[in-house]
């Protein structure tokens, strides 16, 4: 079930997305998904179990891999990393 913090951020996000070509939706989403796999976030600050926090990695791999496919070739953190700072720079 939806919460209505996740209808809030998908409103904001299709008012971004309006001005974003397929693939920097694409890249943004990446940069999302970097963001979930930061320690303090994946881990809830320590508050996770090591079981939770391996099976929040997995589910948001799952969505990388989903990501890779629409892209269609694979993306390494580092590269995602580069053009979410590219990104940013660009002021998208």
């Amino acid at each position: 079930m939806n919460s209505i913090f996740d209808k809030i951020r998908d409103e904001m996000n299709a008012k971004r997305y309006a001005t974003m070509t397929p693939e920097q939706i694409i890249w943004d989403k990446f940069a999302g998904l970097l963001n979930e796999l930061s320690p303090e976030n994946i881990s809830c600050d320590g508050e996770r179990s090591a079981a939770q926090v391996r099976k929040a990695r997995q589910d948001i791999m799952k969505r990388w891999g989903e990501l890779e496919r629409e892209l269609g070739r694979t993306v390494t953190e580092d590269e995602a990393y580069s053009q979410a700072f590219k990104s940013m720079r660009q002021g998208a």
